[in-house]
């Protein structure tokens, strides 16, 4: 009788050191899988975007490359994000990496839910994105003759580049820098007509490469150079 009490506790003891040990490979296999928030910073404006089909897609930056100037694409969506255009946001998300039965055939092996919402700015920014005439070019004041068409500008902030025309041949460039007052751009290209009257459109080449910088007032942005002198005069198409 004693022998079988003796088993019996023995087995007992086994049992409890194999709970024991089961429940902590469990607690920590469920650490070791617990989600850590991460944080997305998400542009005020939408962007074309290919992906099955052409879409508009979020641009965002998250990790390492926030608070640069770099952004990139978001093919997908983030459960719970109500987005506003006009607003940058910073935003808590949890990933959740999804079982290979359960991926879409077109879409990401891991599901986006929001967690909240940790900042939403108005970018002001977006104040710059219009069309406008040049109205003046180093001090000289543009006026459409018989020879010459006045030289445009629209201003494409959320895709940061520009196009118009010189006044003779359309051009377009990107943004390469900008911020509340600084403003620059790759090296422009164009087509290669040859106008009559090149003196316009070659002024408003030259003026281009020196802009460094601008201010807003009244519906007029004046394009400066890096010694504060306006190189460009904009002023916004009615």
């Amino acid at each position: 009788m004693l022998g079988l009490f003796l088993f019996l506790l023995a087995a007992m003891k086994t049992f409890a050191k194999s709970f024991t040990l089961l429940l902590l490979i469990s607690l920590y296999a469920c650490k070791s899988n617990e989600q850590i928030p991460v944080v997305f910073k998400v542009n005020s404006a939408k962007v074309k975007c290919s992906g099955v089909a052409p879409a508009n897609c979020l641009q965002i930056q998250k990790g390492e490359n926030i608070n640069s100037d770099t952004w990139e694409m978001f093919y997908s969506n983030i459960e719970g994000f109500k987005y506003e255009p006009g607003y940058i946001y910073s935003i808590s998300v949890k990933e959740i990496q999804l079982p290979v039965d359960e991926v879409p055939a077109d879409g990401s092996s891991i599901k986006y839910e929001l967690i909240e919402v940790l900042e939403k700015t108005q970018d002001l920014l977006l104040a710059l994105h219009d069309i406008y005439n040049v109205q003046e070019i180093k001090g000289s004041e543009i006026q459409e003759d018989s020879l010459t068409k006045v030289p445009t500008m629209e201003i494409f902030v959320s895709e940061r580049r520009i196009s118009g025309t010189d006044g003779c041949n359309n051009y377009f460039a990107s943004i390469e820098t900008l911020s509340e007052n600084e403003i620059n751009f790759s090296p422009v290209g164009s087509t290669r007509m040859l106008c009559p009257d090149m003196s316009i459109p070659d002024l408003f080449s030259t003026a281009m490469g020196e802009v460094s910088s601008y201010t807003r007032e009244n519906g007029k942005v004046m394009l400066t150079n890096s010694k504060g002198e306006t190189v460009i005069l904009l002023k916004k198409v009615d």
